[in-house]
C-alpha cells in the first residue's frame, strides 16, 4: 500500500503533532499536553547514513551501516545452538555471558544460544526506506529464536505496556485556559486504537525474528500531573507492580514520569519515556531506561555551548527597553525536581569553567503546580527584574512559560528570551500560545526538525496504512509513534536472543539516522539519541506549516543542523 499523504482536510485549530513524547518543559508537558499537541517537522536524512564506514559498538564489536554488526552477511547471531546453556552467547559483544539472577517472580535476563543467522537484505539498505529513523534492513528470518529468552517473551510474542491516561488530554485544558486558547478533545478509544494500529505497523514492517509485539493497554492507579512533580510513588509503584505481575511485559512504551519509569526498572521492565532527564539518571538505570527525549545532560551541554560561542562578554544588544545593550547577566528558571536541577547545576559549572562564576547567574527553581503558576510568574518576574537579569535561559514547562511572558508584558520588561528546546516550546503551536509581543524574536537551541502538517508526516502516513480508510489517528499520533519506533529499533537490532542486555547491545549498534526529531544514536554514555541541534528565532508573522497561522521558528542557519555543544562563533542570528 502506497504511503502518499491523502488530500488535506480543513483546517482545524492545530494542523497537528505526534508520539508521546508529550511533556512540558523539563517536565513531562510533552506527555501530558503533547496529545492536543502535534509537532510536524521535515524529515532529512543525515548524509553520512548510507555508505558510512565501519564503525565500533560499545561491546567493540565492528557495525556495518548495512545493518551488520560484523560487516558480513551473517551477523547479530554467532551462536550456532551449541555450547553450555549455563552461559549465554551474547554476539552484540563477540563473547559469552554468565546467567545474572533475576528479581522475584522475573526469570533471568540473559537467554540461552540460539540457532539461525542474521542477513542484511540485497534489495535495499533500510527496513522501511520511507521511515528516516529505520534500522537497517534484515531479510526475512527463520530458525530458533529461544524461545522465552527473558521476562515477557516468548517464541511467538513480546508482551508491551501503556498506561490508558499516558496520551490523554487533561494537562492540555489547564494550557488553554491560560493561553486563551481551545484544544480539541478525542476520546480514549481514538488513542488506543492509534496506538494499537501503530504497533501493527512495526510487526509488519519491522524484523522480530518469529515474534509479535502484543500490546496491552491498561487503566493505572497513577497520576501523571502528581508524578511529574515527584509524588504520587505509591500509585506508580502499583502500576509497575501491575506490568509485572498481571501483565508480565518485557517493555513498557508509556513511562513518561521518571517516579513511574523508576519503579518499572525496580522491576527489571524496559521503559521508554522519561522527559529530560539527566544522563545520569538513565545510565545508572541501564540496560531499563530510554527515551527518545533529549537528555536535560545534552541540553545544558548545548545551550551553555551555544551562550559561550556567540554572547558571553558582549552586551545583550538583542534585549529592549532599558536592558537593551546593557551588560549581559544571565537568568535560569527550571522546575525544582531533582532530575532537573542536577542538569542546573551540571549548566553553572560549565559556566563557571568558562569563567562566570554563579554568584554572576541569577536562578531560582519554581515548581510545577498548575494551581500556581501565575502567583509563582509574579514572584519570579520581580525578582528577574530587581536583578537586573538580561537574558533569561526558561527550561520551563508552556504554562508557566505562558504566564511568565503575560507577566513580562504587564511590568515592561524585555529580556532575551532563551529557547532551550525542551517541553515542546520550540513548536510554532506552543510558540504560538505565548504572548506575541514578547516572544517575538526569541532564539537559541532546538533539537527538533523544522515543523510539517501532521498529513505529511510520517507517523500519520505508518498508522493509515495500517487503517481502515476514513480511520483518523489521535492527535498524539507524533508523540506516540517516537515510544514504539525507539522500542521497535532495539528489538529488531537485538536479534533473535532478545533480552534487556541485547536491547541495550542493538540499540548501541543503530546507525545514526536523522528526521523529525534530529539526529538519532545511542552511545554508552546516553540512553537519548539527540546528536544535534538547530540554531532557531521565533517570527510572529511568518506562517507555520504547523498550524497555518501567523507566528513560526525559523532557521537561523537554514538546513543546517550542529553537533550537540559545537554552535558555531558570531552572534545569534535573528531577523
Amino acid at each position: 500500500m502506497s504511503l502518499e499523504p491523502p488530500p488535506a482536510p480543513p483546517k482545524r485549530l492545530f494542523g497537528g503533532y505526534g508520539p508521546l513524547i508529550g511533556f512540558t518543559a523539563m517536565v513531562a508537558a510533552v506527555s501530558l499536553i503533547v496529545p492536543t499537541v502535534r509537532q510536524e517537522v521535515v524529515t532529512k536524512r543525515a548524509a553520512s547514513v548510507e555508505g558510512q564506514s565501519t564503525t565500533r559498538d560499545g561491546g567493540g564489536q565492528s557495525t556495518d551501516q548495512g545493518g551488520t554488526p560484523d560487516g558480513s552477511s551473517t551477523t547479530i547471531d554467532s551462536a550456532t545452538g551449541t555450547g553450555d546453556p549455563s552461559t549465554s552467547v551474547d554476539s552484540a559483544h563477540g563473547g559469552t555471558t554468565a546467567p545474572r539472577s533475576g528479581t522475584p517472580g522475573h526469570p533471568n535476563t540473559t537467554a540461552p544460544p540460539v540457532a539461525g543467522a542474521v542477513h542484511a537484505c540485497t534489495d535495499r539498505s533500510m527496513q522501511d526506506p520511507n521511515d528516516p529513523y529505520s534500522p537497517p534492513c534484515y531479510a526475512p528470518w527463520s530458525g530458533d529464536n529461544g524461545g522465552s529468552t527473558t521476562f515477557g517473551v516468548t517464541k511467538d510474542t513480546i508482551t508491551i505496556s501503556v498506561r490508558s491516561q499516558t496520551f490523554s488530554t487533561g494537562f492540555a485544558d489547564a494550557l488553554s485556559v491560560m493561553a486563551g486558547a481551545k484544544f480539541p478533545k478525542e476520546s480514549q478509544a481514538t488513542i488506543d486504537n492509534t496506538m494499537q494500529r501503530l504497533t501493527q505497523y512495526f510487526n509488519s514492517h519491522y524484523e522480530f525474528y518469529g515474534r509479535k509485539l502484543k500490546l496491552q493497554i491498561y487503566d493505572g492507579q497513577g497520576d501523571l500531573t502528581k508524578e511529574i512533580v515527584n509524588t504520587g510513588k505509591e500509585a506508580a509503584e502499583a502500576d509497575a507492580l501491575k506490568v509485572q505481575s498481571e501483565i508480565k511485559a518485557f517493555a513498557d512504551v508509556g513511562a513518561v514520569t521518571p517516579p513511574y519509569a523508576d519503579a518499572l526498572t525496580k522491576r527489571k521492565i524496559v521503559n521508554i519515556g522519561a522527559p529530560y532527564v539527566s544522563q545520569q539518571w538513565l545510565t545508572s538505570r541501564a540496560p531499563f531506561a530510554w527515551s527518545p527525549l533529549t537528555d536535560c545532560s545534552r541540553v545544558v551541554k548545548s545551550v551553555s555551548a551555544y551562550f559561550l560561542n556567540k554572547m558571553n562578554g558582549k552586551p545583550a544588544t538583542l534585549a529592549g527597553g532599558s536592558l537593551a545593550s546593557k551588560p549581559r547577566k544571565i537568568g535560569i528558571l527550571a522546575p525544582d525536581n531533582s532530575w532537573y536541577q542536577e542538569c542546573v547545576n551540571d549548566g553553572l559549572d560549565v559556566l563557571a569553567k568558562a569563567g562566570i562564576p554563579r554568584s554572576a547567574v541569577w536562578m531560582e527553581p519554581y515548581h510545577l503546580d498548575l494551581n500556581d503558576m501565575v502567583p509563582q510568574a509574579k514572584d519570579k518576574m520581580a525578582k528577574l527584574i530587581s536583578n537586573n537579569v538580561t537574558t533569561l535561559f526558561c527550561g520551563c514547562d508552556p504554562i508557566f512559560l505562558v504566564a511568565l511572558a503575560k507577566q513580562a508584558k504587564t511590568n515592561n520588561y524585555h529580556p532575551e528570551w532563551i529557547e532551550t528546546g525542551v517541553a515542546l516550546t520550540d513548536t510554532d503551536l506552543v510558540g504560538q500560545l505565548i504572548d506575541q509581543d514578547v516572544w517575538n524574536h526569541a532564539f537559541g537551541v532546538s533539537f527538533l526538525g523544522p515543523t510539517q502538517n501532521i498529513r505529511e508526516s510520517f507517523a500519520y502516513r505508518a498508522f493509515k496504512q495500517m487503517s481502515a480508510p476514513n480511520e483518523e489517528p489521535s492527535q498524539a499520533v507524533q508523540l506516540i509513534f517516537p515510544q514504539l519506533e525507539l522500542l521497535a529499533i532495539g528489538i529488531q537490532m537485538a536479534g533473535p536472543q532478545l533480552t534487556p542486555d541485547s536491547f541495550q547491545s542493538g540499540l548501541f549498534r543503530y546507525p545514526q539516522r536523522t528526521g523529525p526529531l534530529g539526529s538519532w544514536k545511542f552511545d554508552a554514555t546516553s540512553h537519548t539519541p539527540s546528536q544535534d541541534a538547530r540554531e532557531v528565532w521565533f517570527d510572529r508573522n511568518a506562517i507555520s506549516t504547523q498550524t497555518g497561522d501567523h507566528g513560526a521558528w525559523v532557521e537561523s542557519n537554514p538546513g543546517q543542523r550542529f553537533p550537540i555543544g559545537q554552535f558555531p562563533a558570531g552572534d545569534p542570528k535573528v531577523g
